[in-house]
């Protein structure tokens, strides 16, 4: 089910049960207490609906010393600490398999291409299914909350077309026709 189908009680019920249970014993054991807590559920509601996300909440308590520790000494934790796990929450986000990781990465790769004098190849290792591999193909928007600098593909905010990438074709055998 859709996390916004869910209240939040049901949301970290649902993210105890079957998101962390294969990844974080402790996330899971937490989430599981937390859905139960009608007084924590309440405080939590008070965050916009997208900073409830149970992950989002958890990686803060850690972030700022939460020891992995039985719910009673978590929560322990998150009354002592309700303050700033707030603002570490309403300051942050979480960032999984989407495009938007790219925009940290994107000054760096014009820097390195402008001073190579060529454009970059790159090589995803990892999970997010290759969508990392075209930051320029992605519009962008950095806030220093002075300006704005909009950023976008194919001279909507300098970023050109990047060109099509040549493959070498030394015959039947080579690597690009085993790939393709």
């Amino acid at each position: 089910m859709p996390a916004a189908a869910l209240g939040t009680a049901e949301w970290y019920r649902h993210f105890g049960t079957v998101d962390a249970p294969g990844s974080s014993p402790c996330y899971a054991d937490w989430s599981l207490h937390i859905a139960d807590d009608p007084e924590l559920i309440a405080r939590i509601d008070q965050w916009p609906y997208k900073k409830r996300q149970p992950l989002l909440m958890l990686a803060a308590t850690r972030f700022l010393g939460a020891n992995v520790s039985p719910y009673p000494e978590f929560r322990r934790f998150l009354d002592e600490h309700w303050a700033e796990v707030s603002r570490t929450v309403m300051s942050r986000a979480t960032q999984t398999n989407e495009v938007g990781r790219c925009a940290t990465l994107l000054p760096s790769f014009g820097a390195i291409a402008a001073t190579e004098g060529r454009p970059l190849a790159l090589i995803e290792v990892g999970a997010s299914a290759g969508l990392a591999l075209f930051p320029d193909r992605y519009s962008y928007e950095f806030d220093d909350g002075v300006t704005v600098t909009r950023l976008g593909p194919g001279g909507s905010g300098g970023l050109p077309e990047p060109p099509a990438p040549a493959l070498p074709d030394s015959g039947p055998g080579s690597p690009a026709r085993r790939l393709a």
